[in-house]
Parts: structure tokens; C-alpha cells; sequence
């Protein structure tokens, strides 16, 4: 699971807020609570959030496609800031939207839903493990809120779309929905399990061995087999295996990456030297530092 994976679904929600406008019209079902002033400022409500929608949007689809999860690139410091740069603009978006109270309420709801969902997943990269549960439940809290100003905008739609608005309404309206019902379930079960979505996951960090759950099965590594353990950087942990690779791990379909002396740039037709198996700190539970700790003095010395 990389974060472009977590965080597809926030670009994903921005497709809802056309379909929220024509859901409630110009003056949000609310002129008569509003007063007279109502459409005046629903109107600025749109100038400001249309300019904000799809420059947050490129923003965050951008600064996720950059992040490779891997700390302290160039490319991924850019993507942080692309990402931040995408959150504020939604923040600043939302603004007119919430001074403007009921009539826009639930437009500034799915705003401030897709900004939570983004800061969260930012959150989540640039803090350390110990801060992964608050990340998370920002996460969470902005599908509420998007949910909040979907189910707002339905139950007290104003304007009446035609045949071809209400096709749209129903496919950016169900998509995101589904999307921001689905996500939300992950992170309510990330709150109790940091592994949970995670294709590859250490179910235990023995004095015997690692056992890993895997789309196919439970894998068993054998400490024996483990001849180093590394801290690739601060997010994943590196497990250098033998080459050729024991029999009960041949086949096992774990993400291996070849360990070679020299580089070439035509894959070598013989064994690598080792093996090399990289787990993120999520994949393990715990935080690298901690997962080295536990394993044997043989395997994490240098």
C-alpha cells in the first residue's frame, strides 16, 4: 500500500463538488434563512471555491504521483509541499463557505473533508510512527465531514437538475461516495491495526522467526535464514536473505529485490548474490528501530 493508494480517494471526492452545486442551487435551499443577502454571497462562495476546486486537485494528484515514500528524496520533499500547498488552498477555499453559514454548508463540509483526508495522509508520511494514530483519525474525520456535506446536499437539494445532471449527479455522487465510505472503513481498522490494508504484513517478530501474511498465505522465515537486518531508512526495514533462496521460501511470492555486486544494465542471467526484502514500518507493526531490536544479535549486528 503506497501512498498514492491511501490518497487516490481524496482526488477522487473532488468529483462530488460539481455534483453537490447542482444538488443545491444558487441560493443552497436557504434564501429564506438567509435573508436577502443569501445569493450575494453564495455567489462569492463560487467565485472563490471554483478557482480553489481544480488547482488543489492537479496539486494533490500531483504531490501524490511524486512521493515515493522513500524520506528525504528531492522528489518526495516536493511532493509533500505540493500536497500542503493542495490542503491549504482547499482550506482557503472553504472559507467563503463557511462564513456564509447554511447556505453553502455543504460545500464547506466536503471541502474541509477532502482537506483532512490529504493533511492526514501528509501527516502520516512526515510524522514519526508514535503519531500514526492521530494521523489516521484525521483521515477518518474527513470522510465524515465529505459524507456530512454529501448527505446535507441530498436531503435538502434546492435545484432540480435535468436528465443529463442528475446522470451525473448519480456517477459523481455514487463514486465518491463509495469511495469515502470505503476508506473510511480502512481507517477505522487502521486505528486498531497499523497493518490492516497492507498487502504484506508481520504477524509475529519471533525469537524463531518471521511470520509474514501474504495474498497467497502465511510465509515463515526462519531466523537461521536471515543474515542481516538493516534500517533502510527511517520507514522500512531491509531482511538480506541467502541466494539461492531456501526451499519453503522458492515460490512464495514475496517482493524480493536482487542483491548484486556490480550493476548492469541487462538483467544478469545468473543468481543474485542475495536477496534483499524491504518492509515498511507499517508492514511491521512497530517502528524500524524497535523491529531491529527484536531480532537477533546475528542478524541486526553490522
Amino acid at each position: 500500500m503506497q501512498p498514492w493508494v491511501l490518497n487516490r480517494h481524496a482526488i477522487v471526492l473532488f468529483l462530488a463538488l460539481p455534483a453537490l452545486l447542482l444538488l443545491r442551487g444558487a441560493d443552497g435551499g436557504g434564501a429564506e434563512r438567509g435573508g436577502a443577502l443569501a445569493p450575494v454571497i453564495f455567489s462569492l462562495v463560487l467565485s472563490v471555491g471554483a478557482v480553489g476546486f481544480l488547482p488543489s486537485m492537479l496539486m494533490l494528484l500531483f504531490g501524490v504521483l511524486l512521493d515515493t515514500g522513500e524520506p528525504g528524496r528531492g522528489r518526495t520533499i516536493a511532493g509533500y509541499v505540493l500536497q500542503g500547498l493542495a490542503v491549504a488552498l482547499l482550506l482557503v477555499g472553504s472559507a467563503p463557505a463557511l462564513l456564509s453559514g447554511w447556505p453553502a454548508a455543504h460545500l464547506a463540509l466536503a471541502q474541509l473533508g477532502i482537506a483532512a483526508c490529504a493533511a492526514g495522509l501528509l501527516l502520516e508520511m512526515l510524522l514519526p510512527f508514535r503519531w500514526l494514530r492521530q494521523a489516521v483519525s484525521l483521515h477518518a474525520a474527513g470522510d465524515l465531514l465529505f459524507l456530512a456535506g454529501v448527505a446535507l446536499a441530498l436531503a435538502d437539494r434546492s435545484a432540480r437538475p435535468g436528465a443529463a445532471g442528475w446522470i451525473f449527479v448519480a456517477f459523481a455522487v455514487g463514486l465518491s461516495g463509495f469511495a469515502a465510505v470505503q476508506n473510511l472503513g480502512l481507517q477505522v481498522t487502521r486505528l486498531g491495526d497499523p497493518r490492516a490494508g497492507w498487502r504484506f504484513a508481520v504477524l509475529q517478530l519471533g525469537p524463531e522467526a518471521v511470520r509474514l501474511r501474504t495474498p497467497s498465505g502465511e510465509v515463515r522465515i526462519g531466523l537461521q535464514h536471515i543474515e542481516a537486518a538493516r534500517e533502510l531508512d527511517s520507514r522500512h526495514l531491509v531482511l538480506v536473505l541467502p541466494s539461492p533462496l531456501p526451499r519453503e521460501l522458492q515460490g512464495a511470492g514475496l517482493p524480493l529485490e536482487e542483491l548484486r555486486a556490480t550493476f548492469a544494465a541487462e538483467p544478469a542471467p545468473s543468481p543474485p548474490e542475495r536477496y534483499a526484502l524491504i518492509l515498511h514500518e507499517q508492514e511491521l507493526g512497530r517502528t524500524v528501530g524497535e523491529a531491529v531490536q527484536v531480532l537477533p544479535h546475528h542478524a541486526s549486528e553490522p
